[in-house]
């Protein structure tokens, strides 16, 4: 079948060639003055006006530089977009600048004088502007994709446009600033303000501009005599090197594999509060979310390199080059997508990699079943809409399966010329192929046809039969999707011919076909795509012999993984085995799995489970799987037997969730001296820790902790349980005057200033305890309609 790929697209109009902009801030009425110089060429034919997108600006002045004159220009604007009138026809290759000046209220995006299409993207957020909320710092970030960035600076908001920028930020002289490009100086002001400028004399797309205020500590790395920068909370600035560190080390192996150098004069990574995604790949300067603050100890327990990666990755693919419209939005997030796979597999090997691959899967197959939708769409309502499991997860295993059937050296050749063709401009799926064609050298219609173009997945249906005469294995392989649907599928099958391995190379081509592998057993395990390479899913059924054979003779993740699900019947001794062998194993995630079959275990040789799940406690040296351990022996009938060891864990672990799970399972265990040894983790940093200090104190009603629990309320932002916030509404009403006064204060903020839904619904819900108060009836009516 052939497909037709995305046309490129041709712009029309006005090209924007430069942005300069000069902003200073209201923090109190969260507002932006700006002065934006812009500067413009016509693309192709003689233009007389042109449009700007601008959202909900108050516009002072709009004019033409013309040398030291300005020339006031006529304009029509509707809180969306600017149409100008120019007072001359502008021909193609002359330039002309317009100076804007205007205030920008961002803070009210989604009121009705603007549009619901803008609602909640403000593109530039105030946190705790009057610096009223308590362990809150003052920040101001930007979020400009997908088309926010205009909500506080006027520009051509598409993904094909691209501009160098320069931009002067005055702030007040205690804040430390960021911007894409290089910082050139900062200019005291004498009235206690500062202005800095920020210069980028490469072009990127607007939705790619940045800025970022706040009282960060800033510490610096080098790559190759370029600046590499991590910008924290000054309390931070100890760990910020164990958080972002191996930044360095990513821009190599990434330059090294594309033989494409980091293109940037600069690369800065920015930690800020209340973000409202993962992360963001502004060029030469990323941000992320403040879950990844955190100190070397909750590192142990997740050291947030993935997200590192995939926002490094992006400088290439999505900031170099970038997709030319929303509907391609794979070729960028696809790619970002991947990377996460590619330097787990760099840094901590196939298993890491194979593992992070199949929870990639996992997710897009989740999502497939909802919508079977192709990777590519042009008919959505929003380009936020594509941000989804197949723009990303499907998008990454597809390269996964590209680099699988070109082979490493051609992969990474074809990268190397799509990007040096396609530099500082906008792409399609059409370059993006014809640039492994040409290394190739073979066409690849089908593989990015099927893949990007046409919804869904294959699903394999696999039949074996031994024929003894020929010492055969037949298999039949039959794709059992919709009809409509149909995968071409270069498919990898490990079989054993008596005690020899053999792995091969099957072609689909058909609905269904028949194959022949020479075997000499019956009884011989056939693995079909042993390493999750192929997104597909496949149906084979095995034996309980040919599942632990499976288990005990593969070499990647995902088989040993399919064969463990596969055993779950522990009253088989064969089976039992298989898991107690597998608390061994040399990857940490089959130890986690292998533990959790023995959660709620009642057989007769209970205790000896428990001695070699301890044992496994003992020796582990990856957090979670010590926290696995724990969970499972505290859900065994008899887990008040082992108090002690888990008393020993809560003081001496130096992990935060091997802490926390060991402190509750003391807690649950009955033990009597639990008060105690929960006082002596107050101070202890890891939220997981306090998570289940506060629910022990809410629970046990200890209102003397009142104070502390209000404190720990306060920084919960991180948290993932929830209903402690809703617990401590109803905890307050016992609480004295001055106690209740102060927690209801701390839920009205978390309500109002939380950055994530779940904690102001939970929030919202604590504070209806309290609805017979009139200030908190009215608070509660004003997010009602958010929360029905």
């Amino acid at each position: 079948k052939a497909f037709s790929l995305p046309n490129k697209i041709n712009p029309e109009g006005m090209d924007l060639v430069h942005t300069r902009l000069a902003l200073e801030f209201d923090w109190s009425e969260k507002q932006v003055s700006g002065l934006a110089n812009l500067t413009f060429t016509p693309y192709q034919i003689p233009q007389k006006e042109m449009t700007l997108d601008a959202k909900g600006f108050e516009i002072e002045s709009l004019q033409r530089v013309n040398g030291e004159e300005l020339i006031d220009l006529k304009y029509e604007y509707n809180g969306l977009k600017i149409k100008i009138q120019l007072d001359k026809i502008c021909a193609p290759k002359d330039t002309f600048e317009l100076m804007i000046a205007y205030t920008a209220k961002p803070d009210e995006q989604g009121s009705e004088s603007i549009g619901k299409a803008i609602q909640d993207e403000k593109g530039l957020y105030f946190i705790n502007p009057k610096g009223e909320i308590p362990n809150i710092p003052r920040q101001i970030w930007t979020q400009g994709e997908t088309e926010s960035s205009s909500a506080w600076f006027p520009t051509i908001e598409k993904t094909y446009q691209r501009c160098t920028q320069e931009m002067y930020i005055t702030v007040d002289t205690n804040f430390v600033t960021l911007s894409n490009g290089e910082y050139v100086y900062g200019r005291e002001n004498g009235d206690g303000t500062r202005t800095d400028y920020w210069k980028m004399d490469l072009p990127h797309a607007p939705y790619l501009f940045m800025l970022a205020v706040g009282e960060f500590a800033v510490v610096k790395d080098t790559w190759e005599g370029k600046e590499v920068s991590y910008y924290v909370e000054p309390k931070f600035k100890p760990y910020a090197r164990s958080i972002f560190g191996k930044t360095p080390k990513m821009i190599e192996f990434f330059s090294n594999k594309l033989q494409y150098p980091f293109p940037w004069a600069k690369y800065s990574q920015v930690i800020v509060r209340n973000f409202v995604s993962g992360a963001m790949e502004n060029t030469t300067a990323s941000v992320f979310y403040d879950y990844i603050q955190v100190d070397s100890i909750a590192l142990l327990d997740e050291h947030h390199e993935g997200i590192i990666a995939h926002e490094l990755f992006h400088q290439w693919f999505g900031d170099l080059v970038t997709c030319q419209s929303w509907s391609e939005l794979v070729l960028n997030e696809g790619f970002a997508d991947y990377a996460e796979y590619l330097w787990a597999e760099e840094e901590r090997g196939l298993a890491e990699a194979d593992y992070i691959g199949f929870l990639s899967t996992l997710g897009y197959l989740e999502e497939a079943q909802e919508q079977a939708v192709p990777i590519i769409r042009t008919d959505f309502a929003d380009p936020d809409d594509l941000f989804d499991a197949h723009s990303y997860n499907k998008g990454g295993r597809v390269l996964h399966m590209l680099r699988k059937l070109v082979g490493e050296e051609i992969f990474w050749k074809s990268l190397n010329l799509y990007l040096t063709k396609n530099a500082f401009q906008a792409v399609s799926l059409s370059d993006l192929q014809q640039a492994f064609e040409e290394v190739y050298g073979e066409e690849l219609n089908w593989f990015f046809g099927q893949w990007f173009l046409q919804a869904g997945h294959p699903l394999l249906s696999i039949k074996q039969e031994y024929i003894p005469s020929k010492n055969i294995t037949s298999l039949q392989i039959t794709q059992i999707q919709e009809d409509s649907l149909f995968f071409r599928l270069p498919l990898p099958v490990t079989y054993w011919q008596g005690e020899e391995r053999k792995d091969t190379l099957l072609w689909l081509d058909k609905h269904s076909q028949f194959f022949s592998l020479p075997t000499e057993k019956p009884s011989q395990v056939i693995m079909i795509d042993e390493g999750n390479d192929v997104l597909a899913v496949i149906n084979h059924q095995k034996s309980i012999e040919e599942w632990i054979f499976q288990y005990q003779h593969a070499t990647r993740y995902a088989a040993k993984q399919e064969a463990l699900l596969e055993l779950e019947d522990l009253e088989n001794e064969k089976i039992k085995q298989i898991y107690l062998s597998a608390l061994s194993d040399s990857f940490w995630v089959i130890r986690e799995q292998s533990l959790f079959m023995f959660e709620e275990y009642e057989g007769k040789d209970a205790s000896q489970i428990a001695s070699k799940i301890i044992q496994a406690l003992q020796k582990d040296s990856i957090s979670r799987v010590r926290t696995a351990s724990i969970e499972v022996l505290s859900s065994f009938k008899n887990m008040s037997d082992y108090q002690q060891i888990y008393k020993e864990f809560a003081q001496k672990d130096k992990s935060y969730a091997v802490t926390a799970t060991a402190l509750r399972s003391y807690w649950l265990s009955g033990a009597k001296d639990v008060q105690v040894l929960m006082e002596t983790h107050e101070n202890t940093q890891g939220y997981e820790v306090a998570q289940v200090i506060t629910d022990f104190y809410l629970e046990s009603k200890n209102y003397s902790k009142a104070e502390w629990i209000n404190l720990k309320i306060q920084q919960s932002e991180n948290w993932s349980d929830y209903e402690l916030i809703t617990s401590y509404g109803k905890f307050l009403k016992k609480c004295p005057l001055k106690i209740q006064e102060e927690g209801l204060e701390t839920l009205k903020n978390i309500l109002q200033f939380s950055g994530t839904d779940w904690h102001k619904i939970s929030a919202y819900t604590a504070l209806s305890y309290w609805k017979e108060k009139p200030e908190i009836k009215n608070i509660l009516k004003k997010y009602e309609k958010m929360f029905e």
